[in-house]
């Protein structure tokens, strides 16, 4: 008899275990767990499975079930690229396999039991003892380097964010085979997948968080998905490097020193060597992601240069139900924008989400502009993007757009941060940048509509000819188009006599641009230049051979 507790609906699940001749029946829970159905089977068949243990059982579920008399067929299975085929992860609630209003269909086989490092006959069972010794040490140490160069100021950061693992993580249970698209970013090995760092990571990955989140009314109820997420893993880089991350966690509390308001307490606080080096804020519903930003800066005070020497920045991060967005706070002089996004707003409930490393951009379907037609805008912004794809001055995307019941999204190649302009030379080389990419759009027949300096970013120590590129083609659309709607950004000579959007528009608002950095321009070429994208009298392609563009100015420092 299992002592396994049921918990939920029961069903009835039908196993073969591939050695064996007869299927079966186990009932289990909806909200019970995989471990839980491995525990039910061995008890099930104590004798049959009396030499094996829990964490040498393989559940693989049929998608598609078989029936009970096509046994023979069914032991000719091939496992490899199997998409009948899906693996059983322990963490992951049955719940999550057969949903309520999925029943398993009677008479059939739904999953198969593999049985890993069993005993066949005539053959002794040997085991290796190294492969329990907790490598979490080594595995922290080949994951943090200290930085060759340390970024001091907000800009500079993002090339450390953008920067690539300087190893896959370790998992336990062939994540990266479960989610082809963590690939990229894990792997499960035999000599790593029974560490402590391992275990915590793919508990972050792959635990019921969205299970946790769901229905929160209180801040206390993030504490479990979040800790899973931020604090368990620094805490365990902690207990294995010891001194070289000495770190110390706390929620609610006080800071000693200047940085936070002394009569207010973040919700989340680390420090290093009694240094405050990452704090975050919560709240409970999602829709109030806005209240836990502004709690970050409210609750900053100032960087101590005693402490801070010449670093003008925290990180934070906010959470709200299941959003999460990473920050940092510019704590320079005269900052004009206090909270810098780092990421966007992630969604801790995707798997996806808690490790990624691409830029993702969502927007409520809602909110997409120019949606009245939602299937005919999407094929537009597709066919926008994808005539985009390897050209300069353009921002690339990994994949979309694609939307989701809720969401517009698309997952964004190419990745920096908002530029910041003080030289002519550099105002010169994103206007390069912007006109190349503008003129491959017009080729096409296509108009961006919403040209402003928060559509452009810049990407920090590229060795490429052009770091800067456009982003966010929602508002774009085709040449000589009455638009939808009008941008804030758009005054009465933008569009035509007749109410069009069309590329000189483009380019007009791209003048609108340049003209606020005339300060920094030191020969009439410049003004000139400008006036001409203005006067509506340049193409993009004739821009790039004016005067101005191409005399670089070397700028003294």
């Amino acid at each position: 008899m299992s002592s396994v507790v049921i918990s939920g609906t029961p069903i009835t699940i039908i196993c073969l275990v591939l050695e064996r001749e007869v299927p079966f029946k186990v009932v289990i829970g909806r909200n019970n767990d995989v471990f839980d159905l491995k525990r039910i089977i061995l008890n099930e068949k104590p004798n049959d499975l009396a030499t094996i243990d829990d964490d040498n059982l393989k559940l693989l579920k049929l998608d598609k079930p078989v029936p009970g008399e096509d046994i023979e067929e069914l032991r000719k299975i091939t496992f490899q690229n199997n998409e009948n085929l899906k693996l059983l992860v322990g963490t992951k609630d049955i719940a999550d396999y057969w949903p309520e209003d999925q029943i398993p269909i009677r008479k059939h086989i739904h999953v198969i039991v593999e049985l890993l490092d069993s005993i066949s006959a005539g053959r002794k069972r040997t085991f290796d003892g190294s492969l329990l010794i907790d490598n979490s040490n080594a595995i922290c140490n080949g994951l943090l380097q200290k930085f060759e160069i340390i970024p001091r100021k907000v800009c500079e950061l993002q090339q450390l964010i953008n920067a690539p693992l300087l190893r896959k993580l370790p998992v336990t249970s062939d994540e990266e085979k479960i989610y082809p698209e963590l690939d990229r970013f894990v792997c499960t090995k035999d000599d790593e997948r029974r560490s402590t760092i391992a275990k915590n990571i793919s508990a972050a990955l792959c635990s019921t968080i969205d299970r946790k989140i769901s229905g929160n009314n209180s801040e206390c109820m993030l504490h479990y998905p979040l800790d899973t997420m931020i604090r368990v893993p620094l805490e365990t880089f902690n207990r294995f490097l010891g001194s070289v991350l000495p770190i110390e966690i706390d929620r609610d509390d006080t800071d000693s020193g200047t940085m936070t308001d002394g009569t207010k307490r973040p919700d989340f606080l680390c420090w290093v060597n009694n240094l405050l080096i990452l704090k975050g804020e919560e709240e409970a519903s999602a829709d109030n992601l806005y209240m836990a930003r502004n709690e970050l800066v409210e609750k900053f005070s100032v960087l101590n240069p005693v402490f801070f020497d010449k670093f003008q920045y925290m990180i934070c991060y906010a959470a709200a139900g299941s959003s999460i967005g990473f920050y940092a706070i510019d704590g320079s002089e005269g900052a004009v924008q206090r909270l810098i996004a780092l990421t966007n707003s992630l969604d801790a409930s995707n798997h996806i989400d808690r490790i990624t490393i691409l830029l993702e951009k969502r927007v409520l379907k809602a909110d997409l502009p120019y949606s009245e037609d939602l299937n005919s805008r999407i094929q537009f912004l597709e066919s926008m993007y994808q005539y985009a794809k390897g050209y300069p001055g353009l921002v690339q995307i990994e994949k979309g757009p694609v939307v989701t019941k809720k969401f517009y999204k698309i997952v964004m190649k190419t990745r920096g941060i908002p530029c910041l302009l003080i030289t002519e030379d550099e105002l010169r080389e994103m206007a390069k940048s912007v006109l190349t990419g503008l003129a491959r759009l017009h080729g096409g027949n296509f108009v961006h509509r919403d040209i402003k300096l928060s559509n452009i970013l810049y990407i920090p120590g590229s060795c490429e000819n052009f770091k800067y590129f456009l982003i966010d083609f929602e508002h774009g659309g085709f040449n000589k188009q009455k638009p939808g709607e009008l941008l804030t950004g758009w005054d009465e000579n933008t569009l035509t006599n007749a109410g069009c959007y069309t590329s000189t528009s483009d380019m007009y608002q791209f003048g609108k641009l340049l003209e606020r950095y005339n300060n920094l321009m030191t020969t009439d070429d410049g003004k000139d230049f400008t006036n001409r994208l203005k006067s509506k009298c340049m193409t993009a392609a004739m821009a790039l051979k004016h005067k101005w563009i191409n005399n670089k100015v070397s700028t003294s420092t």
